[in-house]
């Protein structure tokens, strides 16, 4: 974040309308702005979304072994990614969010691609504990309508589990 930006971070939780309710509820009110490019000459801003899959209290996503990724995993990125220029229209709104998007930079999510850590990458899988990996979609703007958002999201994933996908 940059000069008078602030991350806002709400609870995880099951319940995807109360989810976006609470963020509506941020956006009420007037002294906080969630344009996706409120200073021209500061860092953009986002809403990063992390999912998680669990199964009877296993995680879908961490990795088999130390050196290979789950199944779930990967189908789930390559979901994101066969559909993230269908779905850019929910994740980005605007001009504004387009510009957010264009702006390279070291938080900005440059390529429709994904890795461990690298936050040039429209899909992050951060690592810091390997038992809690999370798939986080960075390319969902600040001003974009988050039930829509979560939902695309959802979708995309599921399309990835569903059709056992494998993009590289």
């Amino acid at each position: 974040t940059g000069d008078f930006q602030y991350e806002a971070i709400t609870e995880a939780s099951f319940e995807l309308e109360e989810l976006c309710a609470d963020i509506e509820s941020l956006r009420a009110n007037p002294q906080i702005n969630f344009s996706a490019k409120p200073f021209e000459k500061l860092p953009a801003s986002a809403l990063n979304l992390s999912v998680s899959l669990w199964r009877n209290g296993q995680n879908l996503l961490a990795k088999t072994d130390e050196s290979n990724e789950s199944d779930y995993l990967l189908w789930a990125v390559s979901g994101l990614e066969d559909l993230a220029n269908e779905l850019i229209y929910i994740y980005s709104p605007s001009t504004e969010s387009y510009l957010r998007i264009k702006e390279a930079g070291d938080h900005v999510p440059t390529k429709v691609c994904w890795g461990y850590n690298n936050r040039t990458c429209a899909f992050r899988i951060p690592t810091t504990d390997p038992t809690l990996i999370r798939i986080e979609n960075r390319i969902i703007s600040a001003d974009s309508n988050p039930l829509a958002a979560c939902s695309a999201t959802l979708f995309a994933i599921y399309h990835g589990i569903q059709n056992k996908l494998c993009v590289n």
